[in-house]
């Protein structure tokens, strides 16, 4: 079965198609093979993250938040963040190794 997996970006102007979704498509794909990726733009304030789904959020450098608080409210509510390509919150890990315990995380909830 396909797993569709959400893809919260900010600001959400930033082009999806030529430089999020390739990069984040490819460090998805390189551990699960049948996923999707659904763009959502966001906001970019902590309050706005959903609570009801799990879901990856892009950063970028106009994000008006600290990315430590990013970084606290996303495994509060088990999401992932990006920081252009690097994972937030899995130091010493690849992005892959990074969303590969991601995705079995979420899965188990």
């Amino acid at each position: 079965m396909e797993r569709c997996i959400k893809l919260l970006t900010y600001p959400d102007y930033v082009d999806l198609e030529e430089w999020i979704r390739p990069r984040a498509f490819r460090i998805i794909a390189a551990v699960e093979k049948a996923a999707t990726i659904r763009d959502a733009p966001w906001d970019g304030t902590l309050e706005s993250m959903p609570h009801d789904e799990k879901v990856m959020v892009w950063a970028s450098s106009m994000l008006m938040i600290r990315q430590e608080d990013l970084v606290a409210r996303c495994r509060e509510l088990g999401h992932f963040s990006f920081y252009g390509n690097l994972p937030l919150g899995y130091e010493g890990k690849s992005p892959e190794e990074a969303v590969k315990q991601w995705l079995e995380e979420s899965a188990s909830d």
